[in-house]
């Protein structure tokens, strides 16, 4: 039997905070990219680095698009598209290990994806803490066929990964969003795009806490890996779930 359209909207939003948006629910990590800069606009402050693959002499493109009205970062894969500039978020080193009971993450940025690229592995990177081995951290990212894509090592267990039903357009500026809780086991993986649920290929049962590493939590790629094909603007990550009216603001198209 079939479930109703209704009940599954109102799944996916247990991922949301029910209650309404507070002062307290600020952004760790907000890059706006305003005025070309790397300022981080969160309450951990400092600002990004930009990391460039050895040998080459790359680096982010900050621009104001005029469609989106906000400004927006491209971040260059080098020729054979293997690796690519990636973004190091200030003080990052111990933040957002997801490896403590209560632990929780909120990701909300806009996305122009260019397509699948020539690197050999499915996954192009939104944001990472996975370390070199990927044996621990977490990453949120885009698939080859549009979908996007949770990847986690628990600590305890096997790694595991959960994809979004639902897909991006290819050219398109879209808002991505994605929550995770440690504690929820039914409902505490949830994807959006443009603001709706995304749904999820299969059932999570829960999945954390994961194992911990001390790698930096990186925009654009992993370990200068699995480049993204695309653009990014208005990037924030939360420490705990968003509520449905600041999803609902976040997901607001500005421009024409």
């Amino acid at each position: 039997m079939k479930t109703p359209l209704k009940h599954l909207i109102c799944a996916a939003f247990i991922g949301l905070a029910s209650a309404p948006e507070t002062p307290a629910q600020e952004a760790a990590y907000w890059l706006t990219f305003e005025n070309q800069t790397l300022k981080n606009s969160g309450t951990t402050g400092g600002v990004a680095e930009s990391r460039e693959p050895r040998s080459t002499t790359l680096s982010p493109e900050l621009t104001l698009d005029p469609e989106l009205a906000r400004w927006t970062c491209e971040l260059p894969a080098a020729a054979d598209g293997k690796q690519g500039v990636e973004l190091v978020l200030p003080a990052s080193q111990s933040a957002l290990r997801l490896n403590r009971q209560g632990d929780a993450l909120a990701i909300s940025t806009w996305i122009k994806w260019q397509g699948p690229d020539r690197h050999g592995d499915r996954r192009q990177m939104i944001v990472s803490t996975l370390s070199e081995n990927q044996q621990t951290g977490w990453a949120f990212s885009i698939c080859e066929d549009g979908k996007l894509r949770f990847d986690w090592r628990p600590d305890q267990g096997p790694p595991s990964s959960r994809e979004s039903e639902s897909t991006l357009s290819a050219g398109q500026w879209h808002h991505v969003a994605m929550s995770w809780q440690n504690d929820v086991r039914d409902g505490g993986l949830s994807f959006w795009i443009d603001g709706l649920p995304a749904g999820i290929t299969r059932t999570f049962t829960g999945g954390g806490p994961l194992s911990d590493n001390a790698e930096p939590v990186v925009i654009g790629a992993t370990q200068g890996y699995l480049p993204l094909n695309g653009s990014i603007a208005d990037f924030r990550i939360f420490t705990e779930p968003m509520s449905e009216t600041l999803l609902g603001r976040l997901a607001e198209r500005k421009g024409r």
